[in-house]
């Protein structure tokens, strides 16, 4: 039978109840805050689907990549309107269906022996390390691109790796302009060498052969914010809509508390304790929780948001995202919330992300006389090096500790 007519003979809607996964799938969109003219869309494709397989006799259970890909191709004309909209449609659908046991299981893919090893990495970083993910990824980078440049997909010679690779790779990789890059490949390759010699996987420990690459943290002075920037950061937030509201909110947490861009994504509403008047930072790059107290500037930007502003619906995190899918922000949404913040303050070049807020609080309490050891209180710095960078930007307490040069000022 002709396609088209298949095609044609398929639409319109379905008599009776939904079947399960396209009303669960539905159910799971209006949760998330689509559009119900969205959630008709979705329902157009699905149940053109549905007259699909009952025409075929295929059960859902039998659903996968392969009967959507056959579906899709001759039913383009009833799709939405964007191109690239109906196979978005059904891979989300078929990730709901599967999620809930209507659809086919998703196909095991077989690993290689490298990429298991490099599994085993990760594991091995978050079990037993217990570092937190962003490391975890960082790290397994570096490790994919180590065993796959050396040792192959096989892993194969695993045994027989010698400092000579070793270092040839460093030196490829080294010459990466960004500082951090510099760092953490090193430290990272480290890390995956004493693990496969922990395991027995090398015969000696070639970590400490690893060069060192120099980084000197206090080589140059810190660039705060200038006086008063902030507070046009924070004035050029449109409080008169949903979205203003929220990275008010976001702002005021970075500027005045000193959360890190992680912790605002981790912040739920069973964080916010209203009566003793703080907040519960969840452990994370610090490795330990805190507890910070509440200013009334914070609290009712907070509230603020909370009740004229954050959508309703099952996500516990404090901030979602202004439109479909309502799930909580990314440290990349904080990102660029604060670069835009920034931009409309006048600010286009140089530091724009949300640790340039933190790192201004930092200096701004040591010019008002907060010590060292307030400091890092606040900013839940595990070491205390990390908080002596601050100590550089305060002249006059320099000037203090400074011996006087022999023979008088030149």
């Amino acid at each position: 039978m002709d396609s088209k007519l298949i095609s044609e003979g398929l639409r319109g809607p379905l008599r009776g109840p939904l079947p399960p996964p396209i009303a669960t799938y539905l159910t799971q969109l209006e949760a998330l805050h689509y559009q119900p003219s969205t959630l008709a869309q979705h329902r157009r494709v699905l149940e053109q689907l549905a007259r699909w397989l009952a025409h075929r006799g295929d059960p859902w259970c039998e659903l996968d990549e392969a009967r959507l890909a056959q579906f899709a191709r001759p039913h383009r004309p009833a799709s939405p309107a964007t191109p690239g909209a109906l196979p978005a449609v059904l891979a989300r659908f078929l990730a709901v269906a599967r999620e809930f046991g209507y659809a086919r299981p998703a196909p095991v893919p077989v690993r290689s022996a490298s990429e298991q090893l490099v599994d085993a990495f990760a594991r091995y970083l978050c079990e037993v390390r217990g570092c937190v993910a962003s490391t975890v990824q960082a790290y397994q980078r570096v490790a994919h691109t180590f065993v796959a440049e050396t040792l192959g997909p096989r892993a194969g010679g695993l045994g027989r790796l010698r400092l000579p690779q070793v270092l040839a790779f460093v030196q490829r990789h080294l010459r990466a302009p960004r500082r951090t890059s510099t760092h953490t490949l090193p430290t990272a390759l480290r890390s995956f060498l004493r693990f496969l010699h922990g395991r027995g996987a090398l015969p000696c420990d070639l970590a400490a052969a690893v060069p060192r690459v120099p980084l000197w943290s206090l080589a140059s002075l810190p660039a705060p914010l200038p006086a008063g920037a902030v507070a046009a950061v924070l004035a050029h937030c449109d409080r008169s809509t949903a979205a203003g509201q929220r990275d008010y909110a976001i702002l005021l947490l970075v500027a005045r508390l000193g959360l890190r861009s992680c912790e605002v994504c981790r912040l739920r509403l069973d964080d916010l304790d209203w009566i003793r008047g703080c907040l519960h930072v969840r452990a994370g790059k610090s490795a330990r929780a805190a507890e910070l107290p509440l200013s009334t500037e914070v609290g009712q930007a907070l509230a603020l948001y909370l009740e004229r502003a954050r959508p309703r619906g099952g996500c516990r995190e404090v901030f979602v995202r202004a439109c479909a899918p309502r799930v909580g922000l990314t440290r990349g949404a904080i990102y660029r919330i604060t670069r835009a913040a920034f931009a409309r303050a006048g600010r286009t070049g140089g530091r724009q992300g949300a640790h340039l807020l933190r790192h201004t609080l930092a200096t701004e309490l040591l010019r008002r006389g907060a010590s060292l050891d307030e400091i890092a209180e606040i900013l839940r710095h595990r070491d205390p090096s990390t908080t002596a960078l601050y100590a550089k930007v305060d002249v006059k307490m320099l000037r203090t500790v400074a011996m006087p040069w022999p023979g008088g000022a030149r």
